[in-house]
């Protein structure tokens, strides 16, 4: 995990995600965004050190990556992907990137991978703990 990260620099409204996913093991978030209007993307660029970091980052995200339908009678949309670049400067990068129509959607499907991480970072470190106990 980046220690170095100032947090108070990141947009609030993915701050807890960024350092959820600066937890796992071998993960170093480069940017990130939370979209601040209508329309915008959020997104949080890292780096893994490995293919099984990467794997556990990736199983840890809540498992429906697409969601839409009604809400009080208006359609919505959220969803959230990966993408993969290759940057100079850093080498092999990958895109969590994610949106929700109307926007407060987008607010809350970053509470869900928040929940998600969450979750699963709890989990991780209660099996530590009974296992390390023995």
């Amino acid at each position: 995990m980046n220690n170095e990260i100032d947090y108070g620099q990141i947009d609030f409204d993915i701050r807890k995600l960024v350092y959820l996913v600066n937890i796992f093991d071998e993960i170093e978030t480069l940017f990130s965004c939370s979209g601040h209007q209508l329309g915008e993307q959020g997104y949080i660029t890292f780096k893994a050190g490995s293919v099984d970091a990467l794997n556990k980052l990736l199983t840890a995200l809540p498992n429906q990556w697409r969601c839409a339908g009604f809400s009080y009678n208006q359609p919505y949309l959220k969803q959230f992907w990966i993408n993969v670049s290759i940057m100079p400067a850093y080498g092999l990068v990958y895109n969590l990137r994610f949106e929700g129509s109307p926007f407060f959607m987008q607010r809350e499907l970053i509470e869900e991978m928040e929940k998600a991480l969450s979750e699963k970072l709890t989990l991780t470190s209660q099996a530590n703990n009974v296992f390390n106990s023995h």
